[in-house]
Order: structure tokens, then C-alpha cells, then sequence
């Protein structure tokens, strides 16, 4: 018991040693050779009766064996690896007591025939002896008679009894030391079966020759000799059994980790052949990969056939070929994968402009460049600058200013409806105004009143006109967050000049009501006087005069650009 739990340790450490210098993969394998190795021996130890001979160590090992294979699964590998080896020990313990039953079992069985065989005999030439010393005593009472002839055969018949008792006790000590030899004989048997051959070739042929002469000496009714000579046979088949169990499980441990070993460097070179194939060795770098998928092929072979030297040998060439496949083929592989990406980089910058393009010119048409020109417009700048940067082969530029220009696009089309929807708005609330005009132009909703607004000449409104003016006035009061712009028109009577200072009074005046009288906060309203400059109908007669004298508020919702700014007027 005490050799197994030195061999239970120096094999921990042993895995210890192995799992430090390894990685993920090679301790799974490792972990499964285990639990392997103890299911081998849990079986062995079943096929030699381990439940009846030994039942509480073959018990005990099939729970360490179920407990090992639970701690795996929880992912607990040096601890399922230890209950593992403490499986397979307790297995072969059982194992060893089982064989040893099972030889007690014989040797007393041979015994016992043996006893009943001379208990027979012994009966049987008792028998014998009573018999005769019947017979004599018969004789004897008949020669008392004074018969001569009946002395004599009473003397005869005394000596035979004396006889057949030397006979029985020679019969006994045969076979008493016949079963010691037997004894001796299963022994040696045991001892050879677990390798006493190989591992104790000394004690095995003393016990051996001891047991031959043992033999020869029960052949010359030597029986002390022959049951001394048995004795020691015994002891030295007992020391062969012993010295052979240690070997064998010696060797076992050793052939153990000559397998890992040639395993983990297996695992190694198909882990290495598999890197190489990622980087397409196999074409590459064909040669050097198709003869590190032989060698490793070769190892396998190697191992499958215990050549476990052989395997560890072959399984470092092919790590070490494959490695240089990878090596001759990562740098091509690199130059590949470099040109591929440079191909979809070019297909991606061109797709994005194309779809940038598409987009752009799909809302050219529409009220978005209208409603939000600054931001449309940086839209088509940033997909000009994805143009400029394809040809310029700046391929990662190109794509980011074409994802922006549809971005800023996106932005665009967003701001539009926002914008439309706040212009319906307006435009439902103005065209309530009496005598109002109400369009949309390029600065937002536009509020026309026209015709006799002022005194001919003058800057001083008219009164019918003023309650307009009031509705006019809770219009924009509604719409706080944009500006106002009033723009005083005239007719083309008179001289430019004039009736260039004459619109900007009136669209004074027209301010000044709107915020004295109606509460319109004054930084919210600009004016400008505009004079003939920008008439709206033909002068034939008074009707296309009076249209051409008109303010025109403007309630500015569109972007502006620097030109247009110009129009806005001063406060």
C-alpha cells in the first residue's frame, strides 16, 4: 500500500510538471488519458471477481472514477486528474486482492481434497489394522488353547497391524508434505503471473529449484527435508510475487508518461498544422506541409503500437515542419490577405459613393435642397470630397465622407419635414388674416397686404386696415422661435429715391404699430424699404399699381445664406 501512495505522488507531480508547460488543449488530453487509465483498470479488476474478493476498494474506486468525471465536467481539471489516479490505484489494489483470493481459495481447496484424501486412507488402513489385530487377538485366544499352529499365525497377524499402522503414518506425512509443496507451487504460479519471469528472475528460479528439490526429497520419504525445503520455496515465491507487483507497477507508471508525453507533443504538432493550414500551407508551402501531415500520421501509428519513443520523436518533426510551413507561407498568405483587403476597401469606397450619389440626386428634385440647403448642400460637398479621395487612391477617406454625406443627408431630409410641417402650420394660421396674401418662398411663409395701406404719400397707416394688423400681430406672437423681416414696397410713380425713403418709413410705421400697439417684442422684427425695385405686377393701369404698393412680412424659417442675409434688413 505504501509503494502505490509513492507512486500516487511521483505521478502528480509528474502531471503537475506537465500541465504547467502546457496550454488548454494539452491538459484536456491529459485529463482524459487519466480517466481513461482508470476505467482500464476499474474493468480488469471487475474481470477478476474485484466485488466479491475485494469489495470495498472496487467500490471505492468506480465512486472516486464517478467523482473524477463529475469534477471534469465542472471544469475542474487537476482535481478530476487526482481522483483519477486515486481510481486507478484503488482499482489495481482490488485488483491484487481479488488475485489473492482467489489463490487462497485454491490453495485451500486444495487442502481440504488433500485432508479428506488422507483422512480417507488413514480410515481405510485403521480399518485394516483393527481388522488384522482382530484376527491376531482371535489367534491368540485360540493358541492359549495350546494349538502351536495357531501361535504362529497370531504372531503373523501381530506383525501385519504393526505394519499397516508404519504404512497410514508414512501415508500422512506424504501428504502433509505434499500439500506444502502444492502450497509453494501456487505461489510461484502467482508470482509468474504478475511478472515474477521478468522482474524477479533471482527469487523465481530459487523458489523454483527449491520446490524440485523439495519433490525429490518426498520421493526418498525425506519428509522434513522436503517440508523444510517447501518452506523456503514459498517465502522466495512470496518475495518474487512482491518484488514483480512493485515492477509491474513501475513500468506501468513509466509507460504512463511516456504515452502523455508522446500524446501532448501529438496534440502540439496538429495544433501547429492546423495554424499552418490557416495560413493555406498546403499551397503555399505544399512540400514542407504534406511532410508534416505524414509525420504526424506516422505518429499516431506510433503511438497506436506502444512505440511511444518513436511517437514523441516523429510528432516533434511534424510540430517542427509544420512550423516552417507556417513561416514560409504567413509571409504570401500576408500579401494575399493585404491585396484582398485593398479589393474590398476599393468595392466598399466605390458602393458608398454610388449609393451617396444616389441618394443626393434622388432628393435633388424635391423641396429638400429648398427647406434645408446648408445642410444638403454640405451633402453634396462631403460626397465630392469621397470622389476626390477615390482618385486620390485615399480608399478609408473616401468611404467616411460618403457614410457622412449620407448622414448629413439623412439630416437634411429630417430637418425638411420638420421644417414643411411647421410651414403647413403657419400657412393654415395666416391665410385666416383678412385680405392677406399668403405664400411660401425661398425664406419661409410670406404675409401679402397690398393696395390703400397708407395715406397717398404718407407713412401713417390707414385705421380699416389696423384690426389686420392685430391678427397679424397673434400670428407671429405664436412663433417664438423665428424672426421677422417686413419689406415696404411702392409703385413706380415718382422718382426711385423717394419712394426708396418712402418704403422704409412705412415699414417702420408698420413695425412700430406692431410693437407698440400689438406687443410683438421689437429684436424679433427688421425692416427694409425696397422701394420699385421689386415689383409683382405690370403697371398697364391702377390695379397693378396698387398691387405693387404692399408690405410683405416674411416670417423666416429656411436657412440663410450669406447673401441672403443681406435682406433681412435692420431692426
Amino acid at each position: 500500500m505504501q509503494f502505490y501512495q509513492l507512486t500516487s505522488v511521483l505521478y502528480l507531480l509528474i502531471v503537475c510538471i506537465v500541465i504547467v508547460g502546457c496550454g488548454g488543449t494539452v491538459d484536456s488530453i491529459l485529463l482524459e488519458t487519466s480517466l481513461q487509465n482508470a476505467q482500464s483498470a476499474v474493468s480488469d479488476a471487475q474481470r477478476l471477481d474485484a466485488e466479491i474478493y475485494a469489495k470495498n476498494e472496487i467500490t471505492r474506486a468506480m465512486k472516486l472514477l464517478e467523482d473524477a468525471r463529475s469534477a471534469q465536467l465542472a471544469g475542474k481539471g487537476a482535481q478530476s486528474m487526482e481522483l483519477a489516479y486515486q481510481a486507478q490505484m484503488e482499482a489495481k489494489i482490488s485488483g491484487v486482492q481479488a488475485r489473492q483470493s482467489v489463490l487462497q481459495t485454491q490453495i485451500d481447496q486444495v487442502k481440504t481434497e488433500i485432508l479428506d484424501a488422507i483422512i480417507q486412507e488413514k480410515t481405510h488402513q485403521v480399518s485394516t489394522a483393527q481388522t488384522h489385530q482382530a484376527i491376531a487377538e482371535e489367534l491368540t485366544r485360540r493358541a492359549l488353547d495350546g494349538s502351536d499352529r495357531a501361535e504362529k499365525r497370531a504372531n503373523d497377524a501381530q506383525a501385519a497391524a504393526e505394519e499397516a499402522k508404519k504404512a497410514a503414518q508414512k501415508s500422512m506425512r506424504y501428504h502433509e508434505t505434499q500439500l506444502a509443496i502444492s502450497e509453494a507451487k501456487y505461489v510461484l504460479g502467482f508470482a509468474k503471473e504478475v511478472g515474477a519471469t521478468v522482474h524477479a528472475q533471482g527469487d523465481y528460479a530459487e523458489a523454483e529449484n527449491l520446490i524440485a528439490q523439495a519433490a525429490a526429497m518426498l520421493q526418498r520419504d525425506a519428509f522434513d527435508d522436503a517440508a523444510r525445503l517447501a518452506g523456503q520455496a514459498e517465502e522466495r515465491a512470496q518475495s518474487a510475487r512482491l518484488t514483480s507487483i512493485k515492477a509491474a507497477d513501475a513500468v506501468s507508471a513509466k509507460k504512463t508518461k511516456a504515452f502523455t508525453t508522446a500524446k501532448i507533443a501529438i496534440a502540439a504538432a496538429q495544433e501547429e498544422i492546423g495554424r499552418a493550414e490557416s495560413v493555406f500551407a498546403s499551397v503555399y508551402a505544399e512540400d514542407l506541409f504534406r511532410r508534416a501531415a505524414s509525420a504526424l500520421e506516422q505518429a499516431n501509428a506510433s503511438l497506436n503500437a506502444e512505440q511511444y519513443s518513436q511517437a514523441l520523436q516523429t510528432a516533434e518533426q511534424a510540430e517542427e515542419l509544420a512550423r516552417q510551413a507556417y513561416t514560409a507561407a504567413e509571409g504570401i498568405d500576408s500579401q494575399r490577405r493585404a491585396e484582398e483587403a485593398l479589393e474590398e476597401q476599393i468595392a466598399q469606397a466605390k458602393d458608398a459613393i454610388f449609393k451617396a450619389e444616389e441618394s443626393i440626386e434622388g432628393k435633388r428634385k424635391t423641396d429638400v435642397p429648398h427647406l434645408a440647403s446648408e445642410m444638403y448642400e454640405r451633402a453634396d460637398a462631403l460626397l465630392a470630397d469621397a470622389r476626390t479621395a477615390l482618385s486620390d487612391e485615399r480608399y478609408e477617406s473616401a468611404i467616411n465622407s460618403a457614410t457622412q454625406s449620407q448622414d448629413a443627408l439623412g439630416e437634411a431630409i429630417d430637418a425638411a419635414e420638420q421644417l414643411k410641417n411647421v410651414e403647413d402650420g403657419i400657412f393654415e394660421a395666416a391665410i385666416a388674416i383678412s385680405s392677406a396674401e399668403v405664400e411660401k418662398n425661398e425664406d419661409g411663409i410670406l404675409i401679402r397686404f397690398s393696395g390703400n395701406l397708407f395715406a397717398s404719400g404718407s407713412a401713417k397707416l390707414n385705421a380699416e386696415f389696423l384690426p389686420r394688423l392685430e391678427q397679424l400681430a397673434e400670428v407671429i406672437k405664436s412663433l417664438p422661435d423665428y424672426n421677422v423681416r417686413i419689406e415696404g414696397h411702392s409703385d413706380s410713380s415718382g422718382s426711385e429715391k423717394a419712394n426708396l425713403r418712402l418704403t422704409e418709413k412705412r415699414a417702420a410705421a408698420f413695425k412700430k404699430y406692431l410693437v407698440d400697439q400689438c406687443g410683438v417684442p421689437d429684436e424679433r422684427l427688421r425692416t427694409v424699404g425696397l422701394g420699385e425695385t421689386a415689383p409683382i405686377s405690370a403697371e398697364n393701369d391702377n390695379s397693378g399699381k396698387s398691387k405693387n404698393r404692399r408690405i410683405d412680412t416674411i416670417i423666416i424659417t429656411r436657412e440663410q445664406s450669406g447673401a441672403d442675409n443681406n435682406r433681412l434688413g435692420r431692426p
